[in-house]
């Protein structure tokens, strides 16, 4: 049938308006799906401040991260504390384990003088730190930040009714194992709850299971079809695209798989690429 330049018109107008939602493909193994990601904060803006620590926090909020990933773990009076390592050795310099330390002992100690005198003054924070500093944070954004829990040693308890006090619980996100996620589950029905992909032969089994909100994907796991099997069960996809995969050609393929969540020490790179993206679907 020969279009009219009414009718070639108006089918043009109709293509452009479902474009973004058309997948076409970038080769056999992967598609181009017009999905842009959120972006998490690991460990907080780990390379402008010291990691888990409010002024690290607080900057990532500031470069409009999405989400802060903080790594939880209990101390000898079981406050539930912000702290990757399970050593204080490389934080604050201390040879003891957070498990041998009370509050009160963290309190003497610098979390930011090794990254750089200005941080001298930073402490390792309460989980209650964060989450208010998260709360006040939201009173005036319309865009809530959200918090990404790694649930490294924690008491599942304690940190769901601390998220639950000041109005994160909700929108939070936990890692962690099975079984630490089974307990956040029981303390709080309706958690959003991250495993690790266990690869295609276990996943539906752990869909099941605990039914997760996400899947942690590595990198190196990451392709069009486990972003459409995530996809397909209503999982989204988490990614860390750190060390050897933090580059723009690792965000660039993340963004066109279709990943919901990139998890980077580097915001400003991964939103520059975001935006490149962005910019060169509207050429």
């Amino acid at each position: 049938m020969k279009l009219t330049n009414y009718n070639a018109t108006t089918f043009l107008l109709v293509l452009c308006t479902f474009l973004p939602a058309i997948d076409f493909a970038q080769d056999a193994a992967e598609k181009i799906v017009y999905r842009f990601p959120e972006i998490s904060a690991h460990r907080g803006a780990s390379r402008s401040a010291p990691e888990n620590t409010l002024a690290s926090f607080s900057k990532a909020i500031g470069l409009g991260a999405g989400f802060l990933e903080v790594d939880v773990r209990t101390t000898r009076d079981e406050a539930q504390v912000c702290l990757h390592d399970g050593s204080l050795k490389r934080t604050t310099g201390v040879e003891k384990k957070i498990t041998e330390v009370s509050v009160k002992d963290l309190r003497a100690l610098s979390a930011g003088s090794w990254f750089g005198k200005e941080f001298a003054g930073e402490k390792i924070p309460l989980l209650e730190d964060l989450c208010k500093l998260v709360s006040a944070a939201n009173k005036d954004r319309s865009r809530h930040i959200k918090l990404y829990v790694d649930c490294k040693d924690i008491d599942a308890s304690k940190v769901v009714r601390i998220l639950r006090d000041h109005g994160v619980l909700d929108s939070a996100v936990f890692y962690g194992n099975l079984t630490t996620l089974a307990r956040i589950r029981e303390h709080a029905s309706t958690a959003r709850l991250m495993p690790a992909y266990p690869g295609v032969a276990d996943a539906r089994s752990v869909i099941r299971q605990l039914k997760p909100y996400a899947f942690d994907v590595s990198p190196s796991e990451l392709d069009d079809a486990v972003v459409r099997f995530c996809h397909d069960n209503r999982i989204k996809v988490f990614t860390d695209l750190l060390d050897e995969y933090d580059t723009p050609q690792q965000y660039a393929r993340a963004i066109r798989l279709g990943v919901d969540v990139i998890q980077t020490d580097d915001i400003i790179a991964v939103q520059e690429e975001i935006n490149k993206q962005k910019g060169s679907q509207i050429k």
